[in-house]
């Protein structure tokens, strides 16, 4: 595995950006045909529109803090082999995220064609709780961010 170059780097590190902000313009970096597996998902969502579907709307509603440990990649001419190791920070809550995915470049732009992420070691509180209200919330937070985190990163 080498580190992502050039106009790939770009396109990942867009894709990244884009996550962290929360930005819908992030689903345009996906393939029409993509596969996409979230966290522990049995079977595949396919295609972008679907994807975008199904979560827009939870992956857009906040920004997180998004900090890559390690980036390694495999390039085969127009295509690409992704994986990231992920940081995240949102609602209060961590986690860390491997995520694989293939990169296509196709009419001169980089997109997603297959993208598999899930959560490594669960998902944790950034703060501690001390009532039962918070941890009733912080338990909604956490089973939101576990449907979305394999989407992210």
């Amino acid at each position: 595995m080498s580190a992502l170059e050039g106009d790939l780097r770009e396109a990942v590190q867009t894709f990244n950006d884009l996550y962290a902000k929360g930005d819908p313009r992030w689903f345009s970096h996906f393939a029409d045909d993509a596969t996409i597996y979230s966290n522990d998902a049995a079977e595949p969502i396919e295609g972008r529109e679907a994807y975008q579907k199904q979560f827009e709307k939870t992956l857009t509603t906040e920004q997180r803090a998004v900090h890559v440990i390690q980036q390694d990649a495999q390039m085969m001419g127009d295509t690409a082999v992704v994986m990231q190791l992920l940081e995240i920070s949102m609602s209060q809550l961590h986690l860390n995220a491997r995520e694989s995915t293939i990169w296509r470049r196709t009419a001169g732009a980089w997109k997603v064609a297959h993208l598999n992420a899930s959560v490594i070691g669960g998902v944790r509180p950034a703060v501690n709780v001390r009532t039962a209200q918070a941890v009733r919330v912080l338990n909604e937070k956490i089973a939101l961010v576990s449907s979305q985190a394999g989407v992210a990163q």
